[in-house]
């Protein structure tokens, strides 16, 4: 099968060193560096020094304000300057971060009001930015830690080649921030200045910020609208270490696998954009993975390594690297790495051909890899021949492309026309269960879920210093593993997608009050580690021992639907045999504070629960062929963000997408403003509802409810900064086993 052509038709970048790919690259050509005091670093003494981004805002809203300003920069570039014109497209948003709106949660901690605190979720952020710079589309944002903004990208692909989208603003951001500063501090992974990757006398990385937007469509469509096609994405690879929570793999094994898949599809580069980081473990890692993948070839690749320059802008840092990726092909130079020649440990890195002073070359595929916590990894390799050089136009009538059509493996040939659901599982307060026992379980009601539940299902030892949410992952998994009796050397081929609102919040309010209470030389490592909110995924990954992708889809009370929509784009664009998708949240006091102050509750109400659910998805003829048994098949999953927030509007989009769903739809409904749009959405076709709020999990119950019950039907998600999402189950008659080695599998 082949994959239809990806075209990058913007790059909008906003860094330490400037406002656009052009300047950012200009400046580093110079040698210039940004490195300095800063006042957007809150809590800063005269050592404490980061790569900040200039003309940002310096208040609790500077993500929001970075995101927007990127996002408006990149719909200029794709020559769709007033949104107006995307009406009749199906535009979607799809961005990377790791610190979302952390910077509310600083001023809610230090006594301001629980309204603001609200703000931090990630959905918040991207709500309010697609809002600043116009933009009514559906969004979705995901967090694989430092490797996200590649994978954002690789998503925006899917979308588009699974029919889903027709335009996507894909990448990264994220602000400078005590919380990340402190943290990383704590680790002992900041250096004593400049970063100096690959150097002898390397001792760390420095906190950086950025923004960065790629505007990504199929390639005939950008060429039928002369678009100007800046590059095409040749491929997007991604993995797991399944290692270390902080620490990658010594050999670099998953990033060499990621490396070696995205060549296997577009090719050898010219040039490698390196992660390098400046710390020893990193650079050690990444150098022995690029040692892997292109073996003696290695030595002839001219390497470059941007964080030098701009600082580790962590979920921005892939998308980042991409879009001075396509700087560099437009004006054939390359950005030297700010480490001496004479410096550089030779002993280390033999074969490493690191650029050191400006260099020219013309470029026909540029690889940048991106590396983050939990072990997650992702390569994205650019294409840039025949693409218009800068200020060129590309002709206003549809041509024909001459550029080859990029192959996936020939184990994966044909789409996922059906997608099953093998495997089900549930854990709520008082009650955890799997497959059809779920229709068993008593209601929902609030509180917390009781580690004696999570015992026999959790290792004790693993399990000992890790979040709630990251138990409730584990236990939740291990349930619909075994319900689906899905053999452990599939597991390691299987892509993991986790769905939460909140991630570990507990652990974030934990460590974020230590900063406060010690500066920023206060954080707790331990903490910090586990508030990274990709740690659902990182989690999954290290308890199963999973090497393809964990992405945690992060931020929204419709982040489950959202995770169905990418684990469908993906079964069918790249032809991923099996995906498991979990929604998990933990409870918290300060929550339910949060619920009150936005009118989302009322005091005395039941408040919120902890709980996760976790699925198996199957491509049918992958399911068939180990005799799986189905309990139901995923059908449409449909997104839309309405043109305003106002309640009538929503309530009409929502109307919108119902039209097509089946019979009746289950939704959270509970009391307060998104119960009662809910249940002007759905009228008489409102099915069932929970006691408690569940956050991103609660639509995920209600699916599994009606799953384990054999019935047909609908679950909506509704977030309050406006997402309407739908996802269909359609029942399957129960069936007995297909082959003797499952009933084998199940005694055993």
């Amino acid at each position: 099968m082949t994959l239809e052509p990806i075209a990058v038709t913007a790059a909008a970048l906003r860094t330490a060193l400037g406002n656009s790919r052009s300047e950012v690259l200009r400046r580093a050509l110079d040698g210039e560096r940004a490195l300095a005091n800063s006042a957007a670093l809150e809590g800063a003494g005269t050592s404490d020094r980061t790569f900040a981004a200039s003309g940002a805002s310096n208040g609790a809203d500077r993500a929001e304000d970075l995101l927007a300003r990127a996002l408006a920069d990149a719909l200029a570039e794709a020559g769709v300057e007033s949104p107006d014109r995307l009406r009749d497209r199906r535009t979607h948003i799809v961005v990377g971060t790791t610190l979302h709106g952390m910077r509310h949660l600083r001023e809610f901690l230090r006594g301001g009001p629980a309204k603001g605190a609200g703000l931090l979720t990630a959905g918040s952020v991207l709500s309010i930015a697609a809002d600043r710079c116009g933009l009514r589309a559906a969004g979705v944002t995901i967090s694989t830690a430092c490797a996200s903004g590649i994978t954002a990208i690789g998503i925006a692909c899917d979308l588009l080649r699974a029919g889903d989208a027709d335009l996507v603003l894909a990448g990264g951001y994220d602000p400078v921030s005590e919380f990340s500063h402190a943290g990383f501090d704590s680790l002992r992974l900041l250096a004593s200045d400049a970063p100096r990757p690959f150097a002898q006398d390397r001792d760390g990385m420095r906190t950086g910020e950025g923004a960065a937007i790629l505007a990504l469509e199929r390639e005939r469509d950008a060429r039928t609208r002369g678009a100007t096609v800046l590059a095409r994405v040749a491929a997007v690879a991604e993995s797991s270490d399944a290692f270390h929570l902080t620490q990658p793999h010594p050999d670099g094994d998953g990033a060499a696998a990621a490396i070696a898949e995205a060549i296997s599809r577009g090719g050898d580069p010219d040039l490698i954009v390196a992660h390098a980081t400046g710390t020893d473990a990193n650079d050690l890692s990444e150098y022995r993975a690029y040692e892997r993948a292109f073996d003696d070839r290695l030595s002839s690749i001219p390497v470059t390594a941007p964080k030098s320059a701009l600082g580790h802008t962590l979920g921005a840092a892939g998308a980042v690297d991409a879009a001075l990726c396509i700087a560099m092909a437009e004006s054939g130079r390359i950005m030297p790495t700010m480490t001496r020649d004479c410096d550089l440990d030779r002993d280390s890195f033999p074969h490493l051909a690191l650029v050191t002073k400006p260099m020219s070359c013309t470029l026909s595929r540029t690889l940048n890899l991106a590396l983050g916590f939990g072990g997650s990894n992702a390569a994205l390799l650019l294409d840039h021949r025949g693409a218009a050089p800068p200020g060129s136009h590309a002709a206003r009538t549809p041509a024909r492309s001459s550029v080859p059509r990029f192959e996936i493996p020939p184990d994966h040939e044909s789409p996922a026309d059906e997608i099953l659901i093998t495997g089900v599982s549930a854990i709520v307060p008082g009650a955890c269960a799997a497959g059809e026992s779920i229709a068993d379980m008593p209601a929902l009601v609030s509180g917390d879920v009781d580690d004696s539940l999570l015992a026999p299902l959790v290792d004790a030892r693993a399990a000992r210093r890790i979040a709630c949410v990251s138990r409730l992952v584990r236990a939740a998994v291990r349930l619909a593993i075994d319900d689906a009796s899905l053999p452990a050397d599939l597991l390691t081929r299987v892509h993991a997608i986790c769905a939460t609102q909140h991630s570990a919040i507990g652990y974030s309010l934990d460590a974020y009050r230590e900063v406060i209470e010690g500066g920023l030389g206060g954080g707790n490592p331990l903490l910090f580690a586990e508030s990274v909110p990709n740690v659902p995924g990182a989690q999954c990954s290290l308890a199963f021992g999973i090497r393809g992708p964990a992405i945690s889809v992060i931020g929204s009370r419709s982040a489950f639907v959202e995770a169905l929509m990418i684990a469908r784009a993906r079964m069918i664009a790249r032809g991923v045999e099996r995906v498991i998708v979990v929604a998990a949240e933990e409870r918290h006091p300060r929550l339910d504070e949060v619920l009150v102050a936005w009118r989302l509750a009322k005091n005395g109400d039941a408040m919120s629960a902890a709980g996760a659910v976790a699925f198996v998805l199957e491509r049918a003829d992958a399911a068939r062929a180990r005799g799986a048994r189905s309990l139901a098949q995923l059908g449409a999953v449909s997104w839309l963000a309405p043109a305003t927030r106002h309640w009538r509007r929503i309530v009409d989009a929502g109307r919108e997408l119902l039209a097509a769903s089946i019979g009746r739809v289950d939704a959270p409904a509970r009391p307060g403003p998104l119960g009662r749009l809910e249940r002007r959405m759905l009228g008489e076709r409102l099915g069932e509802t929970l006691g408690a709020e569940l956050h991103a999990a609660g639509p995920a119950l209600l699916a599994a409810r009606r799953i384990a019950r054999r019935e047909s039907g609908t679950v909506l998600a509704l977030d309050s900064f406006g997402a309407v999402a739908l996802a269909d189950f359609r029942a399957l008659a129960a069936e007995a086993p297909h082959s003797r080695a499952l009933q084998e599998s199940r005694s055993r």
